[in-house]
């Protein structure tokens, strides 16, 4: 619980910078004390170890001259009290005890008693190996203490005793005082770990800081701002690409509205003028009953010219919004398109074009929104397939896709306008198309109720041979 509520104050209270110059920190520290531990701990063992060994190589050269100077107490005196001048260059201090059998000193280095007094260890009964301990006298002096029995019988009763004493306080004082600069040395690591991991931090995150600089000044006259891709690490890449790229479609939706805002004034300007002018003609003089009717019927197309490009640019708006639920259900493609056909099988005759569909397909769709892809396809074929001409439906069905293709002898449309004939308003021809009571929104819902279906389409076209519409949808 502690730790749980521990990251959710470092999430909720502490900066970035923060969080990293603390992780920083604490694994740097965690490292120092791996690494002072590890020094610490080979230094002390092989002090330790050295010591250790030096007693006993010690204690095998006294056990040599015992057996030699046994009986020769004097001789044997002698030698031992010669041991410790010998080592007098040394940083060790030795005292050196020979007891025998019977538990009597024989010889031992001078006030070795004095210094050792209180050392237990010494008065207990040897082992049948060498012994060793660790003891701190009461004036704070530290030795290393040692006994070995030396075997003079066969049979190994009675042995001699060698209690040997070496004096480790500068040993001690060596560790002591070699600890204290290892944990000075972490306290001034992590000190350091601290100012460097803070500044490292600072550094790594310029780049966000520069991208929140960036994002200051981006306005809507400075849409084209980007964020300069040099010196970025790998890490914040990806983010700066994201950044770039969410720019590049605001750039793009909010030129693509402006146009929108510019196109629709156009396009309600000119039945609106329509209107106000027609109706201040009447207004100004005085005009027969057909004159009136003409009047008014000629309105009713302005109003009903401006219904539709509210009702497609609604639809549109409709299509857009990503938590749109559209009802769908199994329909059969070739239906659909019979439906659409009888619907226009008047102004097909009227024209003389021959129009055919083929093949068949089942699909989860909307059954209202394929009759008007379908018709607004066909509708934009009527209008730009001269009489004779032809145009066809055919449907074809593969493992995953169904793909409708449509085919129509028109003008054609040239290769410049090609990527741009689904945008709203966008006209090949205006004046063409304006006489034929054309809005520019037919293909732009053709594209939306496709997206609406998860599909995709293509369009590919030559001038005087006609254009070619494949769909694809997924089953």
């Amino acid at each position: 619980m502690f730790l749980k509520n521990a990251r959710e104050y470092m999430t909720r209270s502490l900066s970035i910078t923060t969080r990293l110059t603390l992780f920083y920190t604490v694994a740097t520290t965690l490292l120092l004390v791996l690494i002072v531990v590890s020094l610490y701990w080979v230094m002390t063992n092989l002090l330790y170890q050295s010591e250790h060994q030096l007693l006993s190589d010690e204690v095998d050269i006294l056990e040599n001259i015992v057996e030699k100077k046994r009986y020769n107490i004097s001789d044997l005196n002698q030698k031992i009290k010669e041991i410790p001048p010998i080592l007098d260059s040394s940083v060790y201090d030795h005292y050196i005890r020979i007891v025998n059998d019977k538990r009597q000193i024989i010889t031992e280095t001078d006030n070795m008693t004095n210094y050792l007094q209180g050392a237990d260890f010494l008065n207990q009964p040897a082992q049948k190996t060498k012994t060793s301990v660790w003891w701190k006298a009461s004036d704070e002096t530290h030795y290393l203490l040692m006994q070995s029995p030396v075997l003079l019988d066969r049979d190994g009763k009675d042995p001699w005793v060698i209690q040997i004493a070496l004096d480790v306080s500068f040993q001690r004082d060596i560790i002591k005082k070699y600890r204290s600069k290892l944990m000075a040395g972490l306290f001034i690591g992590t000190f350091c770990a601290l100012f460097i991991g803070y500044g490292i931090a600072r550094r790594s995150l310029r780049r966000l800081n520069e991208l929140t600089e960036t994002t200051k000044t981006i306005t809507v006259t400075s849409l084209h701002k980007r964020i300069d891709p040099t010196l970025w690490p790998n890490e914040l890449r990806a983010l700066r690409m994201s950044f770039n790229q969410m720019l590049d479609r605001i750039e793009d939706s909010f030129s693509r509205l402006t146009q929108l805002s510019g196109d629709l004034a156009h396009e309600l300007r000119i039945p609106i003028n329509n209107l106000i002018m027609e109706t201040g003609v009447v207004l100004s003089r005085a005009l027969s009953i057909n004159e009136y009717k003409n009047t008014l019927e000629s309105n009713l197309e302005e109003a009903n010219r401006i219904s539709q490009i509210i009702e497609n640019l609604l639809f549109l708006a409709r299509a857009e919004n990503p938590n749109l639920d559209i009802q769908k259900n199994y329909i059969y493609i070739e239906e659909e398109i019979s439906i659409v056909l009888d619907f226009y099988q008047a102004l097909i005759d009227e024209k003389n074009i021959n129009v055919s569909y083929s093949g068949s397909g089942i699909i989860l769709a909307n059954s209202n929104m394929f009759r008007r892809l379908f018709s607004n396809l066909l509708s934009n074929a009527l209008k730009y397939t001269s009489s004779g001409g032809f145009i066809s439906f055919e449907i074809k069905n593969n493992s995953d896709t169904l793909k409708v293709i449509f085919r129509d002898t028109g003008c054609g449309i040239s290769n410049e306008h090609l990527p741009k004939i689904f945008n709203r308003f966008y006209r090949v021809d205006n004046a063409r198309s304006s006489i034929q009571g054309g809005t520019g929104l037919g293909l732009a819902i053709v594209k939306s109720i496709v997206d609406l279906h998860q599909g995709f389409i293509e369009v590919s076209s030559q001038i005087g041979r006609g254009t070619t519409f494949l769909i694809y949808f997924p089953k």
